[in-house]
């Protein structure tokens, strides 16, 4: 998986893993959180993204289940 770096105030990067759909965000506060079943049209859309953290928050947020890592 590659580690991709968004130039964005909210997110610092993501990873996407298209085997079992799992997107990583790292937050630039230092969080780490996994989020399952998550389209890669929706993890392509999120790097594409005016805004990454608008994105985030209109579209994964709410929508996704996730985990925090470590």
């Amino acid at each position: 998986m590659e580690r991709i770096y968004l130039d964005s105030t909210t997110i610092a990067s993501v990873t996407y893993n298209p085997d079992d759909k799992t997107l990583e965000i790292e937050f630039q506060e230092g969080k780490v959180y996994h989020y399952r079943a998550v389209p890669q049209s929706v993890y392509y859309s999120l790097i594409n993204a005016a805004s990454a953290g608008k994105y985030f928050n209109e579209n994964i947020r709410d929508v996704y289940s996730f985990k925090q890592i470590e």
